[in-house]
C-alpha cells in the first residue's frame, strides 16, 4: 500500500530543491547563442504543472507564430543595408533592386549624424530614375517641432523642395542627430513619417515630428542630406514585404 506524504514532507521537499537547483543554475556557464537542439526548463500548466523542457527550436516556430498572428500582412522584415556616412553630401540608396524583390515598406535609421555646417536642417528626396535626378516639387507634409519655436504646417502646404526630416534652427555643426523615417511606396506615391532627436551644443534636447507624401509614380530611389554635406554618421535600412 502506496501511502501520500505529507503536505509538509513536500513542502520540505520543494525547498530543498530549490535550495540545490538556484545556485546550479546560477553558476552554470553561460551560452551567448542558442542552438535549435538546446533546452529550457518550464512547468506544464495545462498539465498540473509537471516539469517539461521546450526546444530552443520549438520556441523560435511559437514566437514565430505569435508575431505573424500580431502583425498581419507583413510576411518578411530584413536589414537591407547598413554602413557609415562620413564626408558626403547625402545618403543616396538606390531601392529598385528592393522594390523589385517585393518591397514597399522601408524604414531607414541615421544615427550620430553630424553636419558640417551651423543651423542646417536634415532633408529626404525622391527619385524615378534611380538617384540620377531627384523630384523637387509637390511635397505635402504636416511637422511638428518640441523644444524649438518652428510652427507647424498645415496640412496640404507644399514643400519646395524635399521632404523635411529634423529642423535645423540653432543647431551646431558637431551636434549629434538621430532619426527614424518610415519610407512606404505604392504606384502612384510615397509617403514619408519620420521621428528625429537632437542635442545641441549647449546639451539642449529637441524632437521633431514629420509626415508627408508625394504624388509620383515609380519612385525608385532616396536621398537623405543636410542642407550641407553629413559630416560622419551611420545608417541601417530595414525592408518590409507584405502578403500579396
Amino acid at each position: 500500500m502506496v501511502t501520500k506524504p505529507p503536505s509538509s514532507m513536500i513542502s520540505d521537499f520543494a525547498a530543498a530543491a530549490d535550495a540545490r537547483v538556484a545556485p546550479a543554475i546560477f553558476a552554470a556557464t553561460s551560452k551567448v547563442v542558442p542552438v535549435d537542439a538546446d533546452t529550457l526548463g518550464l512547468t506544464d500548466s495545462a498539465d498540473t504543472n509537471k516539469l517539461k523542457k521546450l526546444t530552443w527550436a520549438n520556441l523560435k516556430a511559437a514566437l514565430l507564430a505569435y508575431f505573424n498572428s500580431s502583425y498581419a500582412g507583413i510576411t518578411e522584415c530584413k536589414l537591407l543595408a547598413e554602413g557609415s556616412t562620413t564626408a558626403v553630401a547625402g545618403l543616396t540608396l538606390d531601392l529598385s533592386a528592393y522594390i523589385a524583390a517585393g518591397y514597399r515598406r522601408f524604414e531607414l535609421e541615421m544615427m550620430d549624424t553630424k553636419p558640417v555646417a551651423d543651423a542646417v536642417a536634415l532633408v529626404m528626396e525622391v527619385s524615378t530614375d534611380g538617384g540620377a535626378s531627384w523630384l523637387n516639387s509637390a511635397y505635402k507634409y504636416v511637422r511638428s517641432s518640441v523644444g524649438v519655436a518652428v510652427a507647424p504646417v498645415a496640412a496640404g502646404e507644399d514643400a519646395a523642395t524635399f521632404f523635411f526630416l529634423v529642423d535645423g534652427t540653432g543647431n551646431a555643426a558637431g551636434e549629434f542627430l538621430n532619426a527614424f523615417i518610415d519610407i512606404s511606396i505604392s504606384a502612384d506615391r510615397v509617403f514619408v513619417a519620420s521621428q528625429g532627436t537632437r542635442l545641441d551644443a549647449s546639451t539642449v534636447f529637441y524632437t521633431h515630428e514629420m509626415r508627408g507624401t508625394r504624388i509620383a509614380t515609380s519612385v525608385n530611389a532616396i536621398r537623405v542630406r543636410f542642407s550641407s554635406n553629413i559630416a560622419s554618421g551611420k545608417y541601417r535600412l530595414r525592408g518590409f514585404k507584405a502578403a500579396a
